[in-house]
């Protein structure tokens, strides 16, 4: 959620390469393609000298639309709990899981904590994640929350931004490798670059 000037809208938070500055987003509701919301926020559009690929977009949801989300995750049963960002790096081997619109619930294991990389000469730290069984992700898949559990609490570790080549991360011989930009250097940045406050949760 997004607070702005005292008001609080309710924003989804995406991969900057899914959406570009005021592009809309439509779903389906009672079988209709609706427009519910605006991107308000993307790191390739203005806000940096040279954009990131690994970065995130935000989309602001419109008030009569707000009723159709939820500010919270699904777990790995697809149920619906409350989850908090992540504040600092994660552990190698850290299990994650993730639902995404092409794979849906994967799990993986965080392979590289804080890996560099350089997006049009901007350095970026992202997490690496491989998948236990099957690729973590897939093309489409870009956007999901990844999630995990620390203490008997679920975090946001970041969002799907796409998969490693040879370069970057030497890739595993039977999976590919994840690039998740993390949640909580996205948001210090989207609060810099646009002086508003993500609250993420409920408004309390």
């Amino acid at each position: 959620m997004r607070r702005e000037n005292g008001t609080i809208r309710l924003v989804i938070v995406t991969a900057s390469h899914v959406l570009n500055m005021f592009e809309h987003v439509y779903m389906t509701i009672n079988n209709n393609f609706v427009d519910v919301g605006e991107c308000i926020y993307s790191p390739n559009e203005g806000y940096e000298d040279k954009p990131s690929l690994f970065d995130n977009a935000v989309v602001e949801i419109k008030n009569d639309m707000e009723g159709h989300f939820h500010c919270d995750v699904l777990d790995k049963s697809n149920g619906r709990q409350s989850f908090k960002i992540l504040p600092g790096i994660c552990d190698i081997y850290t299990q994650v899981w993730k639902h995404g619109a092409t794979t849906h619930l994967t799990t993986g294991v965080v392979t590289s904590p804080e890996f560099t990389i350089n997006s049009n000469g901007k350095l970026r730290n992202v997490t690496i994640i491989e998948g236990i069984t099957k690729d973590f992700a897939e093309p489409g898949d870009s956007g999901a929350s990844v999630l995990l559990q620390e203490s008997g609490e679920t975090y946001g570790l970041g969002v799907i931004v796409g998969e490693s080549s040879a370069d970057q991360h030497p890739p595993d011989e039977s999976t590919k490798n994840c690039i998740t930009a993390r949640l909580n250097k996205a948001i210090e940045r989207f609060e810099s670059n646009t002086k508003n406050k993500l609250l993420i949760g409920t408004a309390d």
